[in-house]
């Protein structure tokens, strides 16, 4: 992972904990936006990297076809174990890992709660028919 790949995530970190304060701690305005000072310390450091003289980390052909192709499964981080495989950057599988392990948890904390709210109208029409 280079420079762009360090902005990319840092955006969508930003984006997915400003809809997390949004969807589950009900917060709204300026509260919002303070994920994104996170990734405005992040774009400051990835513009200096990307400005900086030399070559830095470039992906092989293999590597970006490999980006190319497990972008596309991209939910639940599945995406980040080719990477992670093709350019020898082992963090990426745990990360992957992490995430694939925090959607599959989330999944079935939502599937144990539909469950439950099932079980629960179901009782409550049963009581009154």
């Amino acid at each position: 992972m280079g420079a762009w790949g360090a902005l990319i995530m840092g955006f969508f970190g930003a984006v997915f904990a400003s809809m997390t304060l949004y969807w589950q701690w009900h917060l709204r305005g300026v509260a919002l936006a303070l994920p994104f000072l996170g990734f405005i310390l992040i774009a400051i450091a990835a513009n200096h990297v990307i400005r900086a003289p030399g070559e830095g980390i470039k992906p092989s052909p293999r590597e970006e076809r490999v980006i190319m192709w497990s972008s596309i499964g991209e939910s639940v981080g599945l995406h980040f174990l080719p990477i992670a495989f093709a350019a020898g950057f082992r963090p990426f599988y745990g990360l992957g890992t992490a995430l694939i392990v925090a959607a599959i948890m989330a999944a079935g904390a939502l599937w144990l709660a539909s469950g439950l709210a099932l079980r629960r109208d179901g009782l409550a029409k049963a009581r009154t028919a």
